[in-house]
């Protein structure tokens, strides 16, 4: 059996024990959201990524885990970029439409 129908049900265990980790250890937020980083990371959904980093930014209030914060980030903002800047404007559209807000506020923008 291929190793990648079996990544969809690790991802969604992956983030059923995150929820449940941070029930039990809220002293382990930041590096909970640094690991959810790491593994939208890896399904290559950047925005998503960066997201948590920024998550875990706002919850390292003592600064302890800056430096693979702000390496993560980096990180995902490069390879966001990299990915866009090859996209054509159809790959472009299709994007923005998969993101809800922007499919939401473009049947708002219709004139009556």
């Amino acid at each position: 059996m291929k190793l990648s129908k079996w990544i969809p049900s690790l991802v969604r265990l992956f983030f059923g024990f995150f929820r449940f980790w941070i029930k039990v250890n809220p002293g382990c937020l930041v590096k909970g959201y640094i690991r959810k980083s790491l593994v939208l990371f890896a399904m290559r959904d950047y925005t998503k990524a960066i997201e948590a980093i920024q998550e875990a930014e706002e919850h390292d209030t003592e600064h302890k885990h800056r430096t693979e914060i702000q390496q993560q980030e980096l990180k995902c903002q490069q390879a966001l970029f990299s990915q866009r800047t090859t996209e054509t404007q159809e790959e472009t559209l299709e994007r923005a439409m998969r993101d809800p807000e922007v499919a939401v506020s473009s049947f708002d923008c219709q004139p009556c």
